[in-house]
């Protein structure tokens, strides 16, 4: 599916702050039911706080290094298989989901191994993309969060070719494209249920930092 749009710069108010910055907008709705969406690289606090349930004993903080990816938002990155892998947080879905370039590192990195039938899941403007569960032998270790399957989006575009179009299969991670399709993109999405033992979690933009507070 190709949703079409376009992004400028200009003037935008949130709770009474102006500031600047580059905005897109697209022929189909971000989301049901809503007008358009904001990350917390487009709040104008310097430090933004998801706070899912209040604290409880045993918990502490984590710090993790924040990268900004630009119209891609606020997150973190890690490096396995000598590959680094972006990734950020989808509070509105529960699994964890990698895109196909990225599954194609975790896969043999972590000893991945697909369980369950293949489906399909439903991200931004309603585009619908080919998942499996993707099973891990070593957890991924991010911080205090562990997560030992992720869904992986079996066919994405970029310019990394992990499995060759004509021999693929539901079982079978593909990333197909051409230089002019631009880079593969490694990223990660963490959903709610990786962070179910956590009570909130935090932008700090000044600090360049993503604190978990996490059992």
């Amino acid at each position: 599916m190709l949703v079409r749009g376009q992004t400028a710069v200009t003037r935008y108010a949130v709770v009474g702050h102006d500031q600047r910055k580059r905005v897109g907008w697209f022929e189909r709705p971000t989301a049901p039911g809503f007008d358009g969406d904001l990350g917390p690289a487009s709040v104008p606090h310097p430090v933004v706080v998801f706070q899912f349930r209040p604290p409880v004993a045993g918990e502490r903080p984590v710090v993790l290094p924040l990268a900004d990816m630009g119209l891609r938002g606020l997150g973190t990155s890690l490096t396995i298989g000598g590959q680094t892998i972006f990734v950020t947080w989808a509070l509105d879905r529960r699994d964890s989901v990698a895109t196909a370039a990225a599954g194609a590192v975790l896969a043999p990195s972590l000893g991945g191994q697909f369980v369950g039938a293949p489906g399909r899941a439903t991200f931004a403007f309603g585009v619908e993309r080919p998942v499996r569960r993707l099973r891990l032998d070593r957890p991924l270790a991010l911080g205090p969060l562990r997560l030992d399957a992720i869904q992986v989006r079996t066919a994405d575009y970029g310019n990394v070719s992990a499995i060759p179009v004509a021999d693929s299969d539901p079982g079978e991670i593909v990333v197909t494209g051409s230089r002019k399709s631009g880079k593969a993109l490694y990223a990660l999405q963490i959903g709610t249920e990786a962070m179910a033992g956590c009570s909130s979690l935090v932008f700090d933009k000044p600090r360049r930092q993503i604190i978990l507070h996490c059992r």
